[in-house]
């Protein structure tokens, strides 16, 4: 499967693909998996980006509701670990890079 990206709706489309998945979706966790969040629906990741971690778990980059700023989080199935939150908004192609060290690490 390929990248996924997301909408503000809680969707996510596999950017190969074209599948549709909704939020909370296992799919969205799998280990080395990279969704880029978009509050357009364009798939620009200016609202954050996440790897899966496996095991139900994703490594988050950006907005999180009701939070100023931007965070860095593992997001469960039903938990949130903050790990940085309060961050400045950080431009989407460092987000990105971040992402796909974190996800070329776990994919070896």
């Amino acid at each position: 499967m390929g990248d996924l990206k997301s909408n503000n709706g809680g969707c996510a489309v596999a950017v190969s693909d074209q599948i549709d998945l909704e939020r909370g979706d296992a799919r969205l966790y799998e280990r080395g998996l990279t969704v880029a969040h978009s509050s357009d629906g364009e798939g620009l990741p200016d609202v954050g980006q996440s790897v899966g971690l496996g095991d139900g778990r994703m490594l988050y980059v950006g907005e999180r509701p009701g939070r100023p700023g931007w965070c860095i989080c593992i997001y469960g199935q039903s938990e949130a670990i903050d790990i940085a939150e309060g961050l400045p908004a950080w431009p989407s192609d460092t987000a990105t890079d971040l992402i796909t060290v974190v996800a070329a690490a776990i994919n070896k």
